[in-house]
């Protein structure tokens, strides 16, 4: 540079004069303070490559016998004090094991919270289900364990019901013969018993208003007989037949249903009252055996 006198450098062989000229031109090529530190730095490393190994090797010899005087040492001190080794380790093993369980127990409550986070977010986004659809999951669900139960029952023979088992609406559909009577009141003797004077008069005046649309009972008195008493095969109706001739075929019995009461009129039904006489279907040699009950319609 300007103002300062020039360094002369000698070397002994050409090949440095020649790395020291070519490291002189880059000099001049770079002009930032970093780059001809990061020079300066790289030549200093690649002139000092065998002197870095030397040390390297020497600081990792120096490891070896450092670690090897300790593992002699702790061999040493647990042959010497074995009692106080084997305390150590087993204070070592517990406290590590209390260590985990830390660290599960806190990965546990992370899990928990991010579960019901999503939970959460899942009931929010979903809707209350309907009537309907819990109705039908719970009939659903009743179903299929019942056939569960049902199959293994029939696994291991013990189910009580068989191919020729009758049910209760089979009973009731295909009826039986009784000793029955029927006592009724017509629609305008209903009326006139319901009724006060007032509205007895407006019906004079308008008979056609109390008039029901579909019949609900049979208007009919029937003396103590012999008869055919079944449900309709659609479940809504009590009907009674007189034909008794046919119990080898109980279709052909309920050919007459005229003598019908709605199943959703009756009242109540009272057991063991009192018999009427002249019962004929009652074997033996009292005609008035068996149990007797009375079914009442609708009230008034």
């Amino acid at each position: 540079e300007d103002k300062k006198s020039s360094i002369y450098l000698y070397s002994k062989s050409a090949t440095e004069i020649q790395q020291w000229k070519r490291a002189f031109s880059l000099a001049k090529v770079l002009t930032s303070e970093n780059d001809r530190n990061a020079l300066k730095t790289s030549i200093g490393r690649a002139c000092s490559g065998a002197l870095t190994k030397g040390w390297d090797a020497l600081f990792q010899y120096h490891r070896e016998i450092k670690s090897t005087k300790e593992l002699v040492k702790q061999m040493a001190m647990r042959l010497m004090k074995s009692e106080i080794s084997r305390g150590y380790t087993k204070m070592r093993l517990q406290y590590k094991a209390k260590l985990d369980e830390a660290i599960t127990r806190k990965e546990q409550r992370h899990w928990a919270a991010r579960f019901m986070s999503e939970k959460l977010a899942r009931l929010g986004n979903q809707k209350a289900k309907s009537k309907e659809h819990v109705r039908e999951q719970i009939v659903t669900r009743i179903q299929q364990r019942f056939r569960r139960f049902r199959d293994g029952c029939i696994y291991d023979r013990r189910y009580p019901l068989s191919s020729s088992t009758v049910c209760k609406t089979q009973e009731a559909r295909e009826g039986k013969t009784l000793d029955l009577a029927i006592r009724s009141f017509s629609s305008t003797q209903a009326v006139v018993l319901s009724l006060d004077g007032l509205a007895i008069e407006t019906r004079r005046q308008n008979p056609d208003l109390f008039m029901t649309k579909k019949a609900s009972y049979s208007e009919v008195n029937m003396p103590l007989a012999t008869a055919h008493l079944y449900v309709g095969d659609n479940l809504t109706s009590l009907s009674l037949s007189n034909n008794t001739e046919v119990d080898d075929n109980k279709g052909l019995a309920k050919a007459d249903w005229t003598k019908f009461v709605n199943l959703d009129r009756i009242s109540c039904v009272v057991l063991h009252t009192d018999p009427l006489p002249g019962a004929s279907h009652t074997g033996g040699k009292d005609k008035d055996a068996g149990v007797w009950f009375t079914i009442h319609g609708a009230r008034l």
